[in-house]
């Protein structure tokens, strides 16, 4: 029994446990920056900038309202609980880096916001180089012809390269997990699938600019969704990509933008920032928003849709593997770490038991094992376990 979901049958307690998981993987990364010495930043909300054709001309999104509450209450609590640093605690609205270089678009109400995996100890924004900056125009100006116009949470990575090399747009890309050759996951019975509507009667179909040629996105497409069961999905996004193609190249920026009018969120989601910052590429911002069914990278190259362009399999396998060991190293410890603050949860006896014996991959395991239960944002499970532990 490998995962600490197996034998939780009950519906509420599995959204319980999965709450807690999040919340102590939250906590022990937060901690974990802040007593290294870095300012950790937190960011919600989003915001068109004010070029002609913007939603809101000419200023930001009003960061005020419900979410700019729960931020206060989240910065509170974290105050409290890290008293020494609290001077390093930065939560806001995260419009502090926009790339005004964006502009000159010529049919779509996009944001010109970008999040930025750069190779830096600290959360940092580092501007796009000249041939970047020129493919994120090309994919903001090709949104219509590309089907990316009406995606919502439409992210794509761009990868730029030290050696002048620029990939992208990087799509997210679907993953299997089948029960036979993954031991360690556990089989959700919804199985992982973002879906479109309430209904839960219509599977997202990804990217329309998706990696439509890797294993799994093929699989995926002969109706995988009919099966009722033996897998579980996991959705690899695109600012990871980026950063597993800077590494590939042996280093450069990541950076991901929004191709759509329905996206402007410019920090990069939980599950992606625990992974940003365990290999030392962290996001300028990170959002507690939802990390639906998030996943690290695939660990064969026939799932990577960029592998033709490398051309050198080996390479591609291999930095995956290094880059998802350290995310599984450090996600595994800063959920240890993170159990001493989420005492409250009825579950937190539960998680803590569950260590004993397993592997630091299998520990890590637990969090995407959670980010399957659907339902409340990140930000919500974690004030809910900080103050209530449910």
């Amino acid at each position: 029994m490998a995962s600490v979901f197996e034998g939780v049958v009950h519906p509420a307690e599995q959204r319980n446990l999965a709450d807690t998981i999040v919340a102590a993987v939250f906590m022990g990364l937060v901690r974990d920056r802040l007593t290294k010495g870095y300012q950790v930043f937190i960011g919600y909300g989003g915001g068109f900038d004010s070029y002609e054709g913007s939603q809101v001309q000419g200023q930001k999104k009003d960061p005020s309202g419900p979410e700019a509450d729960l931020h206060t209450e989240l910065l509170g609590i974290l105050s409290n609980k890290f008293v020494a640093y609290k001077d390093q605690l930065v939560i806001g609205a995260a419009n502090k880096w926009v790339d005004a270089s964006k502009g000159r678009r010529e049919n779509a109400s996009t944001s010109s916001y970008v999040i930025t995996g750069a190779m830096s100890d600290r959360q940092v924004h580092v501007e796009m180089s000249k041939k970047a900056k020129q493919l994120a125009l090309d994919c903001l100006n090709s949104n219509q012809k590309m089907g990316t116009l009406k995606e919502r949470g439409a992210y794509y990575g761009v990868a730029d390269c030290y050696n002048g090399e620029v990939f992208g747009p990087v799509a997210t890309s679907r993953q299997v997990f089948w029960a036979e050759h993954s031991p360690d996951r556990w089989m959700n019975p919804s199985r992982g699938w973002i879906y479109t509507n309430q209904e839960r009667n219509e599977v997202a179909s990804g990217s329309n600019a998706k990696m439509d040629d890797t294993d799994d996105e093929q699989l995926i497409a002969s109706g995988l969704s009919e099966r009722m069961s033996g897998y579980v999905l996991g959705y690899c996004h695109g600012m990871i990509f980026a950063e597993h193609i800077c590494k590939v190249f042996k280093g450069g920026t990541a950076y991901e933008i929004s191709m759509n009018e329905q996206t402007c969120k410019n920090a990069s989601c939980f599950g992606c920032s625990s992974f940003m910052f365990a290999n030392g590429m962290p996001p300028s911002w990170m959002h507690l928003g939802g990390a639906q069914s998030w996943a690290p990278l695939p660990e064969k190259a026939t799932n990577f849709g960029y592998s033709a362009h490398i051309r050198n399999d080996k390479l591609i396998v291999e930095t995956a593997r290094s880059m998802n060991k350290a995310w599984a190293d450090a996600t595994a410890s800063w959920m240890q770490t993170g159990v001493g603050y989420t005492t409250k949860s009825p579950k937190n006896a539960t998680l803590k038991a569950a260590f004993s014996g397993k592997s630091t991959r299998q520990i890590a395991n637990f969090f995407l094992d959670a980010l399957t239960i659907h339902g409340r944002d990140d930000l919500e499970r974690i004030l809910a376990i900080l103050k209530h532990g449910f």
